[in-house]
Order: C-alpha cells, then sequence, then structure tokens
C-alpha cells in the first residue's frame, strides 16, 4: 500500500498546526509515497470542511523515500486548502529509486500562500529530489497549470530562496510585499 504522511496524515480539517518537523519520513519500497511530515490528502474532497488554516513550523531533513515507487512532498504533500504556512524549509528531500521524485520540500496541486511576516527571515534551502541517482536541487512542485505560489511579505518580513521552483504552473509565482499598521 501506499505509505501517506510521517506525522500527519489529514483527510478533513485542521484549523492550526504549530510545531516543528523534525527527520520524519514515510517509505515503501515500490508504491507511491506522500508527505514526509505532512499529508493534506481528504480524498479529492476541497470544501471548507477540508484542508489546513495555518500551518506555523519548521521543516528540516524530512523525506519521501521509494525504491521503485514515485514519491512527492519531502515535508508536505498538499491535494487540499491550506491557507498559509510561515517557517523554515532546511534539508528536506524526495529520492525515487526508478520512480518520480517532486517536491523536496513542498508538492501542491492548489494555490499556496507562504508567509513570512513581523521581521522574520523564512529560509528554504537545500532541499532536493533525486530521480534515478541524479539530484536536483528543488524546493517547491506545484502540479497544476491553475495554481498559484505565493510568497507575501508582511512588516519587514523575508524570503531566501535557495533551491529552484518547477511544476506546471508556466510560471505563475508572486511576490507580495505587504505592509500592515502595527498595534
Amino acid at each position: 500500500s501506499e505509505s501517506i504522511g510521517g506525522a500527519i496524515h489529514n483527510g478533513g480539517r485542521i484549523d492550526s498546526i504549530k510545531g516543528d518537523f523534525i527527520s520524519n519520513y514515510a517509505y515503501t519500497p515500490s508504491r507511491t509515497v506522500i508527505g514526509g511530515a505532512i499529508a493534506n490528502d481528504p480524498d479529492g474532497r476541497t470544501t471548507m470542511d477540508t484542508g489546513i488554516g495555518t500551518i506555523t513550523s519548521d521543516f528540516i531533513n524530512n523525506a519521501v523515500i521509494s525504491d521503485a515507487g514515485n514519491v512527492y512532498g519531502g515535508a508536505i504533500y498538499n491535494s487540499a486548502v491550506i491557507d498559509e504556512i510561515s517557517g523554515d524549509f532546511v534539508g528536506n528531500y524526495a529520492i525515487s529509486e526508478t520512480g518520480v521524485a517532486q517536491g523536496g520540500a513542498i508538492y501542491s496541486v492548489l494555490d499556496l500562500n507562504i508567509i513570512a511576516k513581523d521581521g522574520y527571515t523564512s529560509v528554504i534551502s537545500g532541499n532536493y529530489v533525486e530521480n534515478d541517482g541524479v539530484k536536483d536541487d528543488n524546493a517547491i512542485y506545484v502540479n497544476s497549470v491553475d495554481a498559484t505560489l505565493n510568497f507575501e511579505l508582511k512588516n519587514n518580513g523575508k524570503v531566501v530562496l535557495n533551491d529552484n521552483i518547477d511544476g506546471l504552473t508556466a510560471g505563475v509565482y508572486s511576490l507580495r510585499p505587504v505592509e500592515e499598521d502595527v498595534v
């Protein structure tokens, strides 16, 4: 069978996730593997009652691995709604010996909002995929021509992106600096 979510497999609704995910993994020798730390996968249901509200977490050294199957999302696999993600993604990976590996840190089929706020610097570095022994420094794979990957910077937040972004989005990425009133 498939291996789904090294730490969390969400098939319903989670309002908020806070905490760090370090060295979680999902493995199977010959089948599909999704979400080394989190698999947000409610079986095709993408209503307001499914998905994740906010994720405020660091993802470090999480992995999806298969000898002969496809692997997606070293840290996060997303096929439902995630309102926003804040935190660091460092050293996550997806490795398939003979299948397809996509999304060293994040694999998504829907819009994603990566948020850095209040002077925080979000670091996305050292993430990779490895297909048939060939390594590619890839952090995020967006597998939809209709999805948009948004980097939103609020109140002097910053994002350091040292890995590449790939997918079927035809280059639909946005970087939005947003100034908010601080009370």
